[in-house]
């Protein structure tokens, strides 16, 4: 992946961050914090995933900008019900991913292991 981004030591990185805007490095170093201090915590990213979804879709806003004057209020929760089910799938969605990702992974980590690679089971 480094190689297709054409990042090939430091000095690229820096170079690139140099040129960003700063509030996407300001973002960068918060994610890097977040991540560090979670995983001295041991949370995995999974977790990690889980919890920022959860919040996230705790913190949705109500629905309301663009409602039109004639619209009933029925008609007002119906839109805002499916706009909060679609995001709640697509959660679904993302932990079931992160989900089976991390049984294949340790199932490959397992097989390399009872096969005598030299693998590191977390």
């Amino acid at each position: 992946m480094q190689r297709a981004a054409g990042v090939s030591s430091f000095g690229d990185i820096t170079q690139l961050l140099a040129t960003a805007p700063r509030d996407v490095v300001e973002l960068l170093r918060i994610a890097a914090v977040v991540r560090n201090v979670t995983a001295s915590l041991g949370c995995s990213l999974a977790d990690r995933i889980r919890i920022s979804g959860t919040y996230a879709f705790k913190g949705l806003p109500g629905y309301t900008t663009s409602w039109s004057a004639d619209q009933s209020e029925n008609d007002k929760r119906f839109s805002q019900l499916g706009y909060r089910m679609s995001i709640q799938m697509r959660l679904a969605i993302v932990r079931g991913y992160v989900a089976l990702n991390t049984v294949l992974s340790r199932t490959l980590l397992a097989t390399l292991h009872v096969f005598g690679q030299p693998v590191l089971l977390l």
